[in-house]
C-alpha cells in the first residue's frame, strides 16, 4: 500500500533510504510546474462561474469573497508540485536503537 501511496514502480526502501530512483519520472525536477504557473485570476473567474452554474451569487453574503479564497487554497494545496520530494520527505535524524522516538512542534494544518 505504501508503494501505491508513493507512486513507485517497485518496492520502496526503507524509510530512512531514498526512494528516488523508483518514484515517477521528473519528479521533484525543474520540469515540473510549480505554484509559479498558477493563476489566481483564472481560478476566481472559474470558482465564480462554477457557483453561478449552480444558481448561486458568488456576491451574496454567504459567499463574498469564496472565488479569492477557492485561489488562495489551491495556491497553498499546490505549493509543494516543484519540490523535490525526495529532500521534503527525508528522515531528519538516524537514530541506531529500535526505540521509539518523540518529535515535538511539528506544524500541522487542517
Amino acid at each position: 500500500m505504501r508503494n501505491r501511496l508513493l507512486g513507485c514502480r517497485r518496492t520502496c526502501p526503507p524509510l530512512s533510504t531514498r526512494c528516488s530512483d523508483s518514484v515517477g519520472p521528473n519528479i521533484g525536477h525543474s520540469s515540473n510546474r510549480g505554484t509559479e504557473d498558477l493563476n489566481p485570476e483564472r481560478i476566481e473567474t472559474a470558482t465564480r462561474m462554477a457557483l453561478e452554474a449552480i444558481g448561486e451569487d458568488p456576491d451574496r453574503e454567504g459567499l463574498a469573497g469564496t472565488p479569492r479564497r477557492v485561489a488562495e487554497m489551491y495556491s497553498e494545496l499546490f505549493s509543494g508540485l516543484g519540490k523535490d520530494p525526495a529532500a521534503e520527505l527525508t528522515i531528519s535524524f538516524d537514530e541506531g536503537h529500535q526505540e521509539m522516538v518523540i518529535v515535538r512542534d511539528i506544524p500541522f494544518y487542517s
